[in-house]
């Protein structure tokens, strides 16, 4: 036997032009040659893909003709086979009800036994959302001002600024009961808190590294001492106020003349 050997048009830039190789049937457009076409056997590694899964075909009437015709074989008769299909019927009839009795009613909520307890007890307090969340507010308002009052006394400082200063940084402060040791006495201490918990620092301590602008409000001085100076009464006159300077020295001397004037001492020689 004599095989032919068929070779594709070439152009003159060299390899096969494409409308030879669609007549050929050569190369993309066509199988793969074979060996005796000078071809190499198919690569093992690369078997061909499975063809796609079909979907399984409609019952035909001769399908349901057969299984409706075994159902009455093995129930001894037809008569027995449809009270069968009647009874099962009416079973998933009854079931389907009942189902559809325990779904919520359309828009409803469904609770689990933990919310719904929950919930009653929510009622119990105030079925008022509105009134129950201003009675929050209000408690919680109060125990705001009470612990603020109770970090001034420990501490010092003004509540009101304070407390806007630990709104303001994500802190809180808590006041320590610290036992006395060696020469340093029992005392109380005002902590400043992060929000984890850990601890920042002494109040005033920390105050100072990062509210230094805020410490005149924060801790205000304590009232400046009265003046001492001699008491300016009727029977005294400017001559006994002591000098001074300032706002109160200028009271004093304001002071002594109104009075002064207001008694004027007698004068002397002849009516």
């Amino acid at each position: 036997m004599t095989s032919t050997a068929v070779t594709a048009p070439t152009n003159p830039h060299g390899g096969a032009t494409l409308s030879a190789l669609y007549s050929t049937g050569w190369g993309l457009f066509g199988p793969a040659p074979t060996l005796w076409e000078g071809g190499g056997p198919p690569d093992p590694a690369s078997p061909p893909a499975p063809p796609a899964a079909q979907p399984p075909a409609p019952a035909s009437g001769d399908s349901i003709a057969r299984s409706l015709q075994n159902l009455i074989d093995r129930q001894g008769g037809s008569d027995r086979a449809a009270q069968l299909l009647f009874d099962e019927n009416r079973n998933y009839r009854t079931r389907i009800r009942e189902l559809e009795s325990q779904l919520p009613a359309q828009g409803a909520t469904v609770l689990t036994p933990e919310q719904a307890q929950q919930w009653t007890a929510y009622q119990a307090i105030n079925a008022d959302p509105a009134a129950l969340r201003t009675q929050l507010e209000q408690g919680s308002a109060a125990v705001q001002r009470e612990t603020g009052r109770t970090l001034a006394d420990a501490s010092g400082a003004n509540p009101d600024v304070l407390s806007d200063r630990l709104r303001v940084a994500g802190l809180r402060a808590e006041v320590r009961e610290i036992p006395a040791e060696g020469a340093n006495p029992a005392r109380r201490e005002v902590r400043v808190l992060n929000a984890e918990g850990a601890d920042q620092g002494e109040l005033r301590t920390y105050a100072q590294q990062h509210w230094q602008p805020f410490m005149p409000a924060l801790f205000p001085a304590s009232p400046p001492a009265q003046a001492q100076g001699t008491v300016v009464n009727g029977q005294s006159g400017a001559a006994n106020i002591p000098a001074g300077d300032g706002v109160s020295s200028y009271a004093q001397r304001v002071l002594a003349e109104r009075q002064a004037a207001a008694n004027p001492t007698a004068s002397t020689g002849a009516a």
